[in-house]
């Protein structure tokens, strides 16, 4: 059974961030895996390609199945840390506290039996300890 789901066209300003490398128009290098552009015209249909202009200004043309859309990588990356994070937490022995945490101390800033030590040092130089 063909897919009925319709290929939507993304609009003119939508950032996206290439699956594949990528030959600019112009004279520069190949652009890699991961390089951010702005889409700058539609195709007519699903069919056809995007024109993209990468930050240094040059441009080339992208198949829809070429990019993904830049805020939903992101989305999938900072989702796909977190699970990283939970698979491995019942692996974890040690954990350190890092940072403003780390320099807090529970303790408090001045001793708080002073005058009791002070009592009882008085009662031993006088060879009174019983108290």
């Amino acid at each position: 059974m063909a897919d009925t789901q319709p290929q939507l066209i993304l609009p003119v300003g939508t950032r996206i961030v290439t699956r594949s490398e990528v030959r600019a128009d112009t004279e520069r290098p190949h652009r890699p895996v991961g390089s951010v552009a702005e889409i700058i015209g539609v195709p007519v249909d699903a069919l056809h390609s995007y024109r993209v202009r990468f930050a240094d200004g040059s441009e080339a043309s992208l198949r829809r199945k070429d990019f993904s859309i830049l805020s939903t990588y992101k989305a999938d990356e900072t989702g796909a840390a977190g699970n990283v994070e939970q698979k491995l937490n019942p692996y974890v022995i040690y954990r350190c506290v890092v940072g403003s945490r780390a320099s807090t101390s529970a303790l408090p800033e001045s001793p708080a039996a002073g005058p009791a030590l002070h009592d009882l040092l008085v009662r031993l130089r006088l060879g009174d300890a019983t108290g």
